[in-house]
């Protein structure tokens, strides 16, 4: 299976702007929860804590391998961008750090932002075994980071009314630009999985490479991956759609991800309230 970084932070992450724009004079500080289940089994936790004010925003993730998928590989990962907000919902990535452990090898990319449109990136990884595609290099600027393209999505969807849109994204390794498309409503209940309880909007990702990806993947799972949707809704009123159901289909088994836990200000919804779920088991 391929590292779960992707898989935690780009399906948990990518749609958090939801499915309406957010009211620029309102300060949001949302923390989310998250658990991840593959064929059924337990493989990943995630966090996701989002601060949103007039002028900045600074989004921070966390995730770690559970289950088999922690023996086999003792993953644990985080992310953290950061920029400003203009005009109400424009948003400009300053920086962007990506970190994370596969089988005891650290890696790292930190890319900064330049006014001109143009991306620094430090890359400190081992060296691939594969060939990876190039990215043309007039492809990047007036690129964004994966976590950028959060906010950047809630200003192309029409006033509340659909999830839709196109970000070209870079994470200093792959370019790629992700589509975002309405597929309708569904109605949720609460469960021993999730907190989530009411109607959600379906929004379908796509992704067309440009460059930076393994030119013949042997990985099943990628190569197999389709019907990627996730649900967003409101957990809180006043406050942004989040994701609360993620799942992304492949020959071998279905990704799901639940939301566990949401805390707004004084607010918390919770399977298990306090508690913290990137603890060690």
């Amino acid at each position: 299976m391929r590292r779960p970084g992707g898989l935690v932070f780009g399906f948990i992450c990518l749609c958090i702007s939801g499915a309406s724009p957010i009211r620029a004079d309102v300060p949001i500080d949302l923390t989310l929860e998250y658990e991840a289940y593959f064929g059924g089994m337990h493989v990943a936790s995630a966090r996701t804590q989002i601060y949103r004010d007039a002028t900045t925003y600074h989004i921070e993730g966390k995730a770690r391998a559970r289950g088999l998928l922690d023996w086999y590989s003792d993953w644990k990962g985080q992310v953290s961008s950061r920029g400003q907000v203009e005009e109400g919902l424009k948003v400009e990535p300053s920086t962007h750090v990506n970190d994370g452990v596969w089988r005891g090898k650290e890696r790292r990319n930190s890319l900064t932002f330049n006014p001109d449109g143009t991306v620094d990136v430090t890359r400190d990884a081992p060296d691939e075994d594969e060939i990876i595609t190039p990215v043309p290099k007039d492809s990047i600027p007036g690129s964004i980071d994966p976590i950028t393209a959060i906010l950047s999505l809630s200003g192309l969807i029409q006033q509340g009314e659909q999830c839709q849109g196109t970000v070209p994204v870079y994470d200093g390794r792959r370019r790629y630009d992700m589509s975002v498309t309405p597929e309708g409503m569904r109605t949720f209940e609460r469960n021993d999985y999730t907190v989530f309880s009411g109607e959600a909007m379906a929004c379908r990702l796509e992704f067309d490479r440009i460059g930076g990806f393994r030119e013949q993947t042997s990985n099943k799972y990628t190569k197999t991956a389709h019907n990627r949707m996730v649900w967003v809704a409101s957990p809180f009123p006043d406050t942004l759609p989040i994701p609360v159901r993620v799942e992304v289909d492949t020959d071998f088994g279905t990704l799901i991800v639940h939301l566990t836990a949401a805390r707004y200000r004084d607010q918390e919804v919770a399977l298990d309230p306090g508690g913290d779920n990137l603890a060690d088991d």
